[in-house]
């Protein structure tokens, strides 16, 4: 099964809370970039990931486990994980996996969980899992990453291009770098939307005005002045004729939208051209 990774269209964050967390608003993209989960029965649990994080420090190792807690029985199955998505890059792999994971297991022993009872355990396995159990491919997501809003909407650029830096960034450390760039330049967050203000730009999203919605990802400034690679990236994309050019989650993906395909010859980084995996009503 085809575990879907995602862009940030967006990326607000919100003060630390007092359990450590930021709240965020977001805007994610599921794209057809993707990890490859198979489950094959066995009567223990073993898993076989093609790069690491291996065994415990697998997320997909604490999903199997807490999956088979929840429902009282011991683990089991065979679980391949053939991981394509790049680690540490913001496109939310793990949790893509995790989710898919959770859906592949719940259908593996007949289904003894509800879709409730999957979202409240995904919550406690990721951030980014519930957008990932939901079915919509688009969605602005909220909170801690648990309110979920999907989106009946055409993504308006059918053309997203991926570029690894060679970065691997944790999104703990950029979270810091966050708040202690805020301390030092006296910056406020700007996770200032209103319950109305979020159901407004939903409307306006869902009837195609796609212009009110601020695209800007608060980390990408932080990471442009730490790595100088992101400004030789970004005026590449620029030179091929990206109309949005971003970084995806806290990096350290950066991509660019494009209205047609873009066409480039061989550049100095790894890259992923890819499609929205929703493509509209």
């Amino acid at each position: 099964m085809k575990a879907y990774s995602k862009i940030n269209f967006g990326l607000k964050v919100g003060k630390r809370d007092d359990d450590g967390l930021h709240p965020i608003i977001s805007l994610m993209v599921k794209i057809n970039f993707y990890d490859e989960l198979t489950i094959l029965p066995a009567s223990k649990f073993e898993l076989h990931s093609s790069a690491p994080p291996y065994g415990e420090d697998n997320l997909v190792y604490k999903v199997v486990h807490e999956f088979y807690h929840k429902i009282g029985k011991p683990p089991r199955g065979k679980v391949i994980l053939k991981k394509n998505v790049w680690i540490g890059s913001g496109l939310g792999g793990g949790s893509a996996d995790a989710a898919t994971a959770l859906k592949m297991l719940n259908k593996f022993e007949g289904y003894p969980l509800n879709n409730k009872e999957l979202l409240e355990l995904g919550r406690q396995l990721g951030s980014d899992v519930s957008f990932f159990l939901n079915s919509s491919g688009l969605a602005i997501v909220l909170d801690k990453g648990e309110t979920v809003l999907p989106l009946n909407a055409k993504f308006p650029f059918p053309y997203i291009l991926l570029v690894n830096p060679g970065i691997e960034i944790s999104t703990r450390t950029m979270y810091q770098m966050l708040d202690e760039f805020r301390i030092s330049t006296g910056t406020e967050s700007c996770l200032t939307f209103s319950d109305k203000d979020i159901i407004f730009l939903k409307d306006a999203i869902e009837k195609g005005d796609w212009h009110l919605w601020d695209w800007r990802n608060e980390i990408e400034p932080i990471l442009r002045m730490r790595y100088k690679v992101y400004d030789e990236i970004y005026e590449w994309l620029k030179s091929i004729g990206a109309e949005v050019i971003s970084i995806t989650g806290t990096g350290a993906a950066m991509y660019g939208l494009f209205k047609k395909p873009p066409q480039f010859s061989v550049c100095s980084w790894r890259v992923q051209l890819t499609m929205p995996v929703y493509t509209g009503v």
